[in-house]
């Protein structure tokens, strides 16, 4: 797999469901080539002192399906390795955002907070070392309950949701919560900018008063719905869990 255009007669293979012997071990010298770039990525956000979980390579279902899906080619999948770090809140992911922008050496970086996939809300970097892209996922913690939701409904309900169609009802779900998530991010904002004119505003009593109190007003959306709406998401994850292992 030494051009693009080898890269892609492979997908192209893979595209067209010709899966012989040769095309797979094909695909699995081209997803080993990823490796020293991956771990790469991951030891430079471990030295940042995160917990970094993910995949050296992506599935030979999964990039099929991808081949399939969109009109991309091969060599131009982003996310052949990739790995995940899920910190706290958005205090701490836009520190992370900015950390890890330093550390990988600038690379593109998609938010899609401003623009959601289809409900998904997290940030992506895609990080490329010797030519290889890595992509890394960073995610709040209640970003990822939702995210391991969502898969768990495709998985079990319609794998359509994934791309933002299939069942009704649980696409409504979907939305309805991460539309929730929003909310909660959006008073997590508004607190910082509080806290930060309450910094400012020296001793002035009056000012500081109004704005303790709309601070009190944020934390009821942030600290008590961010809890309120993560265990109401784990618990109907653990439901699915439970009928599912039960049938």
């Amino acid at each position: 797999m030494t051009s693009n255009a080898k890269i892609d007669r492979l997908g192209e293979e893979l595209r067209q469901g010709r899966i012989t012997a040769e095309v797979l071990t094909d695909l699995e010298d081209f997803r080993s080539s990823f490796g020293d770039a991956y771990a790469q990525v991951c030891q430079r956000l471990a030295s940042l002192n995160y917990v970094v979980t993910g995949r050296p390579s992506k599935s030979t279902g999964a990039i099929v399906d991808k081949l399939r899906r969109q009109s991309s080619r091969l060599s131009q999948m982003q996310d052949i390795a990739g790995c995940r770090v899920v910190v706290e809140d958005t205090f701490f992911q836009r520190r992370a955002l900015l950390a890890i922008d330093t550390y990988l050496d600038s690379p593109q970086i998609f938010d899609r907070r401003k623009s959601p996939s289809h409900g998904y809300r997290a940030v992506h970097f895609v990080a490329t070392f010797s030519g290889k892209r890595v992509e890394v996922q960073l995610r709040t913690r209640l970003q990822h309950v939702w995210s391991e939701l969502s898969e768990r409904l495709s998985d079990v309900v319609d794998p359509a949701l994934k791309y933002g169609t299939g069942d009704p009802q649980a696409l409504e779900f979907l939305n309805i919560t991460s539309g929730a998530i929003r909310e909660i991010e959006e008073a997590e904002e508004r607190r910082e900018q509080l806290m930060r004119h309450l910094a400012q505003a020296g001793l002035d009593l009056r000012s500081k008063k109004k704005i303790k109190k709309d601070i009190r007003g944020t934390d009821r959306v942030f600290f008590s719905g961010r809890e309120r709406l993560m265990g109401f998401l784990q618990n109907v994850k653990e439901e699915i869990d439970y009928r599912e292992g039960a049938t």
